[in-house]
């Protein structure tokens, strides 16, 4: 990433577009975090405390698409999801457009596939720098990279097995299993098999191989 200092010529806001960026804080996630959450396929079976994250650090790419119009704001992986669960709501995504933002963001899904992903990158480049400059040091940017085929809210945790990564917004001691569920995570000093289910109790873990709704508890393991 190229040092912040490079965009240090972009303005900032003044203070009627402050103003205008602090209406994001009013949106309504209920109707995005109830999606989040429910389970797949209808839903996208994160865990509700990934979805809080998620929909935090949506909210400040929102801010940032106010308080820097000229720029093109690139979102990671984890808020892009968050931004198309938006969207498919397309009354109340134009609403929240009109009422929060006070225009229509678009939402473009070829940019970096047709022979512009240098521009791309770019772009994420100062999108990062503005997150930092207007928020301080992103909480996926400071974390360890997203192995291949992550979702990029996930990263690896220190130690793991190389199919082990910690979903965003979880403790630091769990851990995704390769191969489980989005929702499904392994609490660290279980074997390698143990899994906690999504929406299970912190001490209760599912057994690898056993069915959804077999639980190991953590008090009383046989």
């Amino acid at each position: 990433m190229k040092d912040c200092a490079t965009y240090d010529t972009i303005q900032p806001f003044d203070t009627d577009v402050r103003e205008a960026a602090s209406r994001v804080d009013n949106l309504d996630a209920g109707p995005l975090l109830e999606v989040l959450t429910r389970e797949q396929p209808d839903g996208l079976g994160w865990a509700r405390k990934r979805a809080i994250v998620a929909v935090g650090e949506y909210k400040k790419f929102l801010k940032l698409n106010v308080l820097y119009r000229t720029e093109r704001i690139v979102p990671n992986r984890m808020v892009d999801e968050v931004w198309h669960t938006h969207i498919l709501d397309t009354r109340k995504y134009a609403v929240d457009c009109e009422n929060l933002l006070g225009f229509f963001l678009h939402h473009f899904p070829y940019f970096g596939q047709r022979g512009d992903a240098d521009q791309r990158d770019s772009s994420f480049d100062v999108t990062q720098a503005l997150y930092e400059r207007e928020f301080g040091l992103s909480p996926i940017a400071s974390k360890v990279v997203a192995p291949a085929g992550c979702d990029a809210g996930d990263i690896k945790a220190a130690g793991c097995d190389a199919g082990d990564v910690r979903p965003a917004g979880c403790d630091a001691g769990d851990i995704k299993a390769a191969g489980c569920d989005a929702g499904d995570v392994r609490p660290a000093g279980c074997d390698a098999g143990d899994i906690k289910a999504a929406g299970c109790d912190a001490g209760d873990v599912r057994p690898a191989g056993c069915d959804a709704g077999d639980i190991k508890s953590a008090i009383n393991i046989v």
